[in-house]
């Protein structure tokens, strides 16, 4: 994949994407894969912004059912199956516990009910011909076997648990960048630090996008016969749009010490008080636990969004709060991610609700402005886009984005190809670093290895990090698009997952990376440093004035 900015300004396509979060990277691959001509672009690096805030989890609408919300269940469980069987290396089942308490709408009694009827919805979950890619049915334990499984939890109250089955994401970043490397695979023009400014018009129809290149300056214009918006929070800003506005809140999600289970654990912010509150969930991820998803109020400007660290420590109370005996602090938090999602209302009340469905709206010059609601579902909206695209364009082009494996996703059996790669592993490479790359990058592996076995050098981890290999750095630049340091330690690898690596894992990566780019001392230490801040901000969010704590009490 080669950021080739003479073929955007040389061709004219069938579509133009704005935005390339998992939303526009999804509807360059539908689109390509159709057979039509596509250019997508994005102001910073793929999946930098909203996308980049997850928390792992490829749902599949359990929730929904108390709203009787079939029909956005079933699209759920739809695209679950889809992502089980397109991308198998980085989708898999994960099992849920939640404790109940009390014989209530939320006790034993109303969930054994709900399991079962979201077994019977999802009748057709297991769609995936690997059978460590299929997902159980749901059931209800009893209090001591609740215990047993989370022990710690509180007690008082306590009448049993409920156990199902979802999907979480290996790394959401890679998953994206999968996505982004299938468009290219099928032809896309894609281009990373391309931001849109304007649109081209001829009349009052949109012919294209006027951008501007954020890496080495000057504008180009990109022409097509279809322009897409899906810059989320900065749809129609970044084009000149007007219309209906959408309304967002702000999406923390947190990173913090190991909880000791291998379940995702569901906790309700209840009390006695005020009853049942909302439910979040702490997901084993690696060597760290993910917490979220807290939702808070929003204002502005999307490139001012934050959250401050009076607001993460809030959230890490209510969570310690709802289960103490997990003894959660602001100390264990590691990294925040933080991001907009679209709501309901103005989202300046106590309780923030989320929109439910996504958005597509074609305006007055032509211009289709997409708002997405979820990652689970990006593939199916997606389609809907492109089916719109095609009848603009009057091709008609079946879809084959939901029976097409994403990059590395070519394979029948992960396990089975699993044990076949760690056979065949090199010498220099241990059965862990294999196992890994497979993991992240499924059939691509062998791309990374090929790089590793140049160098011994390439073969070792970066220095302070367990995981990462050079050679991933090195693939990174010369396959993947990475053109900046902060590219390759948040998007690329997992140099930064559990927060910081520390500063000599920033200066090889950087010295690895500058050798491949060709950047002298200074621009690495500028890199390095940039990369620095941006860690730091994650670790402790950005700092509240008295008068902004004051707001917030």
């Amino acid at each position: 994949m080669r950021r080739d900015l003479g073929r955007l300004a040389r061709e004219t396509f069938d579509v133009a994407v704005v935005g390339a979060g998992i939303y526009g990277a999804s509807i360059a691959r539908d689109a390509a894969l159709r057979g039509l001509s596509v250019a997508a672009i994005d102001s910073g690096d793929f999946g930098h912004a909203t996308s980049a805030n997850s928390l792992k989890i490829i749902h599949g609408g359990l929730r929904y059912l108390q709203h009787l919300d079939f029909v956005r269940m079933r699209a759920s469980i739809a695209e679950r199956s889809i992502l089980l069987a397109i991308a198998p290396h980085l989708v898999r089942p994960f099992p849920f516990l939640m404790p109940l308490y009390g014989h209530g709408l939320h006790g034993r009694e109303a969930l054994w009910v709900a399991l079962k009827l979201n077994d019977l919805v999802s009748f057709d979950r297991n769609r995936s011909r690997d059978p460590s890619r299929r997902l159980l049915g749901g059931r209800v334990v009893s209090r001591e076997e609740c215990l047993r499984l989370s022990p710690g939890i509180v007690e008082d109250g306590l009448t049993g648990g409920a156990i199902w089955y979802d999907c979480v994401m290996q790394d959401s970043e890679r998953l994206l960048l999968a996505t982004v490397l299938s468009a290219a695979d099928h032809g896309a023009a894609l281009a990373n630090y391309v931001e849109a400014v304007g649109v081209l018009r001829s009349g009052d129809r949109a012919i294209g996008v006027r951008a501007r290149d954020r890496i080495g300056g000057g504008d180009l214009d990109v022409r097509a016969r279809v322009v897409v918006d899906a810059a989320g929070p900065w749809a129609r800003r970044a084009l000149d749009g007007n219309g209906e506005p959408v309304r967002w809140a702000r999406a923390m999600n947190v990173v913090t010490r190991p909880i000791g289970f291998d379940h995702a654990l569901g906790v309700s912010s209840r009390s006695r008080t005020r009853g049942r509150g909302r439910l979040y969930f702490l997901v084993p991820w690696g060597q760290r636990t993910l917490i979220g998803t807290a939702y808070l109020p929003f204002a502005g400007d999307p490139d001012s969004m934050a959250v401050t660290s009076a607001e993460v420590a809030a959230f890490v109370a209510e969570v310690d709060a709802a289960q103490p005996a997990l003894g959660l602090t602001f100390d264990d938090v590691s990294f925040v991610h933080s991001g907009l999602v679209p709501i309901i209302g103005d989202g300046q009340a106590s309780e923030i609700e989320l929109g439910r469905r996504h958005r597509v709206d074609e305006r007055a010059d032509g211009v289709v402005t997409v708002t997405g609601v979820k990652y689970t579902t990006a593939r199916g909206v997606a389609e809907e886009v492109v089916d719109r695209a095609c009848a603009r364009l009057g091709r008609r082009a079946a879809c084959a984005s939901a029976s097409t494996p994403l990059r590395g996703g070519d394979m029948d059996h992960l396990h089975d190809y699993l044990a076949r790669a760690i056979e065949r592993q090199p010498e220099a490479v241990g059965e862990h670093v294999v196992r890994r790359l497979v993991e992240r990058y499924g059939t691509d592996y062998q791309r990374v290895l090929e790089i590793a076995a140049s160098s011994p050098s390439l073969a070792r981890s970066i220095n302070g990090s367990s995981e990462v290999v050079g050679a991933e750095i090195v693939h990174a630049a010369r396959a993947e698009m990475a053109v900046r340091l902060s590219d390759v330690v948040f998007r690329r690898t997992a140099l930064a997952a559990a927060g910081h690596p520390g500063a000599a894992a920033l200066d090889e990566a950087s010295r690895i990376l500058g050798a491949e780019l060709g950047w002298d001392s200074a621009r690495r230490t500028r890199e390095v440093e940039d990369v620095d801040r941006t860690l730091v901000e994650k670790r402790h969010a950005r700092p509240v004035s008295l008068a902004a704590t004051a707001a917030i009490r």
